[in-house]
C-alpha cells in the first residue's frame, strides 16, 4: 500500500473491506512486532493483561497515515508499576520500528488499568479523573485486541455484566440503559473537549496553524466521532424495535464489529423496511465518502482546509452526516422505548 493509494470512487462495500484489510495487515505487523520487543510475555501478559487499538485500528479503517492509539488493561492482578513500564516500553519500541508516529498526548493514554477499576468507576467521579471512562467507552465502541486476546474478551465480558443489571427481572423487555446514558454522555464530553481543545490550540500555534487544526478537527468529530457513539446506539435501538430488547448477547455480537458493521447489520435487519434500509445505507455512504477524503497526511489535510471552497464541502458534509445519522435514529426509534431513554 503506498501514498498513491485513492479511494474516490470506489463501491462502498469494497471501499470498506479494503480498509478493514488494510487495518489487519497493519495491526498484524504491529503484534508480530510487539511479541518479539517484549521480554516475559507470560509473566507480563498472559491470560490476564491485553493491549486493544482503538481510533481508526479499532474502527478498523486504517490507511496509510493512520497511527495507532492503544489502551493497556490488566484483570484480576495487580497493576504493577515495573510491568507497565517494561510493556510501555516494548510498545513506544514497536510503534517506531514498524513506522507508527509516537503516542498521542506524550503517552499519557499507555498507563496500565485495570479491569477491576473500569468497571468499579461507573458513575463515580473517579471515572474521568483516571480515564477509566473513556477506556470503558473505547474498549466498547471501538477496538480491536492487538496482544492477549483471550484477556481482552474476558475484561469486555467483565464490562458488558457490570452494565447488565436485573437483567433477570425483564427476560423479554431489558434495555440496558445505563449502558445508553454512558453512551450518550461520551458523545456529549467529546464535544465539550473539542471546544476546550481549541483554546490550547490558539495558544499553542500560530493564528493560522490554529485554525487548520480546527477545522481538521470539527470535520473528523462531525463523522468518525459520530460513528464510534451512535452506531452502537443504533445497533440498540435496531435491536429493541425488532425484539423488544436488546440482549446481552446481542452487544457481545456488536462489541467485536466495527461501527460500519453495525450500520450494515442495521441495514439487513430491516430489510424489508425500505425506508430504514435506505438510511441505514446512506449512513455507510457518506462515511465511506470521509474515508476517502481523508487519505492523506494530517499535514496535508490542513494545508487543504485553507482553501475556503474544500473546507465548505468538507464540512457541509459533516453537517449532512449528523442530519443522515439523525434521521435514522428517529426513524428507529419511532414507537420504541429505547429511544425515550436517549433522549429524557
Amino acid at each position: 500500500m503506498g501514498n498513491d493509494w485513492t479511494e474516490r470512487g470506489m463501491p462502498v462495500d469494497e471501499l470498506l473491506r479494503a480498509r478493514a484489510a488494510a487495518s489487519e495487515e497493519r495491526l498484524s505487523l504491529f503484534r508480530e512486532a510487539f511479541a518479539k520487543n517484549l521480554d516475559r510475555k507470560d509473566i507480563l501478559l498472559g491470560d490476564h493483561t491485553t493491549l486493544y487499538a482503538t481510533g481508526s485500528g479499532g474502527r478498523r479503517e486504517m490507511s496509510p497515515y493512520s497511527d495507532l492509539d492503544v489502551f493497556l488493561v490488566r484483570r484480576g492482578r495487580p497493576a504493577k508499576t515495573l510491568d507497565a513500564v517494561e510493556i510501555q516500553a516494548a510498545i513506544i519500541k514497536t510503534l517506531r520500528e514498524v513506522g507508527f508516529p509516537p503516542p498521542s498526548r506524550d503517552g499519557e493514554f499507555l498507563r496500565m488499568h485495570t479491569a477491576e477499576r473500569l468497571v468499579a468507576n461507573i458513575g463515580k467521579p473517579e471515572d474521568d479523573a483516571e480515564n477509566t471512562f473513556t477506556a470503558r467507552m473505547l474498549l466498547l465502541l471501538e477496538s480491536a485486541p492487538v496482544a492477549s486476546t483471550e484477556a481482552y474478551r474476558a475484561i469486555v465480558d467483565d464490562v458488558i455484566s457490570a452494565y447488565w443489571k436485573n437483567a433477570e427481572l425483564h427476560p423479554e423487555d431489558y434495555l440496558p440503559i445505563v449502558l445508553v446514558n454512558d453512551i450518550v454522555r461520551y458523545w456529549r464530553i467529546l464535544l465539550l473537549n473539542y471546544e476546550s481543545k481549541n483554546t490550547e490550540k490558539r495558544l499553542e500555534l500560530s493564528p493560522e496553524r490554529a485554525k487548520a487544526d480546527l477545522r481538521l478537527r470539527s470535520y473528523k468529530l462531525r463523522l468518525s466521532r459520530c460513528i464510534t457513539c451512535y452506531s452502537l446506539l443504533i445497533a440498540f435501538l435496531g435491536a429493541a424495535k425488532r425484539k423488544g430488547h436488546v440482549g446481552r448477547s446481542d452487544v457481545l455480537v456488536l462489541v467485536n464489529e466495527s461501527p460500519t458493521d453495525r450500520i450494515a447489520r442495521v441495514e439487513r435487519d430491516f430489510a424489508d423496511t425500505p425506508a430504514i434500509a435506505k438510511l441505514a445505507r446512506g449512513v455507510r455512504e457518506r462515511y465511506a465518502d470521509f474515508l476517502a477524503w481523508t487519505v492523506e497526511s494530517k499535514e496535508s489535510l490542513e494545508q487543504k482546509f485553507e482553501d475556503a471552497a474544500f473546507r465548505r464541502a468538507r464540512l457541509a458534509e459533516g453537517d449532512a452526516f449528523g442530519e443522515a445519522v439523525f434521521s435514522l435514529v428517529a426513524a428507529l426509534g419511532q414507537d420504541n422505548r429505547l429511544y425515550r431513554y436517549m433522549v429524557v
